[in-house]
């Protein structure tokens, strides 16, 4: 089987790449390309030219050709490649016809796994998720209220029946399908661009983040979100100035630091009065009780986001009192703050982690919600999908060396930034059935191919008598996976 030919489409702000092969069989990719379209689309012809006549099945070697003789670096060679690698893998999955649906794993944007997510001959094979219309008609619908995080990497509704272009489509490059009920909370413009490339509807879309630039702001005005998060008084001047320029109203939320300690790790922990986060209660009144100047804003609601994984319902309901305090004197002023926004931070079992069921944190919050009378956000994203992916991967070698011993595998930190970043524990066993070790020789860091010491995924795991080509699989990386993945190393 040989490229017989290669299109490139640039389509908004989308470079779509077709490979044609000479058996007839046809594979789509998509990467938005913020800003760098002709130079993106340029850099696909010149690859074009290089995939005449290869097979397409010898992947990494095409993805690995094509970076390192790109024209140019960063974003727009990424873009390029990240098209054409994903086109390259729909032409694989449909000429072997193995479909494996798991979620995550691999090189997440330009260097997917085929034991990892496979797509093979399916219904809706034309692949409607690359048009415009397609896109629209693929995203599900959201509901009137609740916000889930892109951080977290749901899989959509339907995927079994799903193209391999689709489904990475729908997972990483556009934001996952969004669950009926959901809207989206975005922290940056490229977050905004892949929100309405699901098909979310601005009136969806809440916009967080302590560093929105100005055309971040003028772009989120521009699409008319519903509201900005805002964590500080520069920032919300900023959004007025934006505002009363383009003749426009802004929604906007303030973002309550309210000094409230959580049992989690310190890099998670986001309302404490020494973090960067949100606007102190002091602060907060003097904008409620100067609103009135702000003539390009109207302060429709608080924000709250304390942290992250946490396990118990009582950090909530300290900062759900002393947020009330703010939310009362507001409206004494004549703001009419409609709107409480909890944020997310809802904990999940990675270890032994006994974390409060939805019903818990319900009865414990309900009694203090009914008395604010306020319309309600949550960003439950972690506690939704954090459990519902796993990250499969293979072991490349066995290294035994004094008093330790080492499972190598193919993925590494750049695939699940988790353990090195946060120190986190995740789960991992095996996904091939391996025997008891008859060796003493049983327990194993299981470590990448990064070139960095943090490069661990975990230590000291009981995985029996593992060997090259067995598989593991290290749960709980629903959440928190594929977004935080990079091409390092």
């Amino acid at each position: 089987m040989k490229i017989e030919r290669v299109e490139s489409i640039l389509a908004g702000n989308s470079q779509i790449v077709r490979v044609f092969t000479d058996t007839g069989l046809e594979g789509v990719g998509q990467s938005a390309c913020w800003g760098y379209l002709e130079a993106t689309d340029a850099v696909v012809r010149k690859f074009a030219d290089y995939l005449v006549g290869k097979d397409p099945m010898d992947i990494e070697h095409h993805w690995q050709y094509m970076y390192r003789m790109g024209p140019f670096r960063g974003s727009v060679v990424s873009g390029a490649v990240s098209a054409i690698d994903i086109a390259l893998w729909d032409i694989k999955g449909k000429a072997l016809e193995a479909p494996v649906w798991l979620l995550l794993g691999g090189k997440v944007r330009n260097k997917i796994r085929l034991h990892l997510l496979m797509g093979g001959k399916r219904p809706d094979a034309a692949d409607r998720g690359t048009t415009a219309e397609g896109l629209r008609l693929n995203a599900k619908d959201a509901a009137e209220e609740g916000f889930t995080a892109i951080k977290t990497d749901p899989l959509p509704d339907g995927f079994e029946s799903m193209t391999l272009s689709r489904l990475i489509h729908d997972t990483r490059e556009n934001v996952a399908a969004m669950r009926e009920g959901a809207g989206l909370d975005i922290v940056s413009g490229g977050e905004l661009y892949k929100a309405r490339q699901a098909g979310c509807p601005p009136s969806r879309i809440v916009f967080a983040s302590v560093g929105k630039g100005p055309a971040e702001i003028r772009e989120a005005l521009r699409t008319g979100i519903f509201c900005f998060n805002v964590e500080s008084v520069p920032e919300l001047e900023a959004i007025d100035r934006a505002a009363r320029r383009m003749r426009v109203e802004a929604r906007v939320a303030l973002r309550i630091n309210p000094d409230v300690r959580v049992r989690t790790h310190r890099y998670i922990t986001t309302g404490v009065a020494e973090s960067k986060f949100g606007i102190d209660p002091a602060t907060a009144k003097e904008i409620l009780r100067t609103s009135a100047s702000l003539t390009g804003v109207r302060i429709i609601g608080l924000h709250l986001h304390i942290g992250s994984q946490i396990t118990q319902a009582a950090p909530f309901i300290r900062a759900i009192r002393r947020v009330a305090e703010i939310l009362e004197y507001g409206r004494r002023r004549g703001v009419p703050l409609e709107w409480l926004n909890l944020g997310g931070g809802l904990g999940i079992i990675y270890r032994d982690e006994r974390p409060q069921t939805p019903q818990q944190f319900a009865k414990a919050i309900t009694p203090l919600l009914q008395l604010l009378k306020v319309r309600l956000i949550l960003e439950p994203g972690r506690f939704i999908v954090g459990n519902a992916g796993i990250l499969l991967t293979e072991v490349l070698y066995v290294k035994r060396t004094k008093g330790k011993q080492f499972a190598v595998v193919d993925a590494g930190m750049n695939d699940l930034l988790r353990p090195a970043l946060y120190g986190a524990y995740h789960e991992v066993i095996p996904a091939t059935s391996v025997p008891r070790s008859s060796n003493g020789f049983s327990r194993y860091d299981v470590v990448g191919p990064v070139c960095e010491s943090a490069d661990v995924l975990a230590r000291d795991r009981q995985l029996g008598a593992i060997k090259s080509g067995h598989l593991l699989a290290v749960l709980g990386a629903g959440a928190y996976g594929s977004a935080m993945a990079s091409n390092y190393n």
